[in-house]
């Protein structure tokens, strides 16, 4: 990866990844990462720079049960984490700190079928982040 630096895109999906260690920490203008259908455990770690470009993450269909790691992505506007093994609302609080924040995807996930889903993910969100979007609403039923 130390050979693509100024990479922006990166398609990873559909390949049975377990992890990728330390390999995006190279990649610090990286903005879209699809790692969508994989067997990951963890969201990606990314390096410094890395965490300040990011604007979307697709980590749908994988082992996740945590969503920890995405409140240092300052930058992200797009959250596809549906159908996961995520079941404890903590993991919402990453949200707070993420103020461009525009999509939140988080269907299929064992605490996305409790009754309070949708308030809580919204009174988790960061206060620019629901001034901001308008939109989101729909995309998390």
């Amino acid at each position: 990866m130390e050979c693509f630096p100024n990479l922006r895109s990166l398609d990873l999906s559909h390949n049975n990844i377990v992890s990728v260690e330390h390999y995006l920490k190279w990649l610090p203008k990286l903005m879209y990462l699809n790692m969508g259908y994989n067997r990951l455990k963890n969201i990606p770690e990314l390096g410094i720079q890395g965490k300040r470009c990011l604007i979307s993450l697709v980590v749908r269909n994988n082992n996740l049960d945590n969503l920890d790691g995405v409140e240092e992505l300052d930058t992200l506007e797009e959250l596809e984490a549906s159908h996961n093994c995520i079941h404890d609302n903590k993991w919402l609080e990453v949200f707070s700190q993420l103020n461009h924040l525009a999509m939140v995807n988080l269907k299929g996930n064992p605490f996305s079928y409790e009754a309070q889903f949708r308030a809580n993910v919204i009174g988790s969100m960061s206060a620019k982040a629901v001034k901001r979007c308008v939109s989101f609403l729909t995309i998390l039923s």
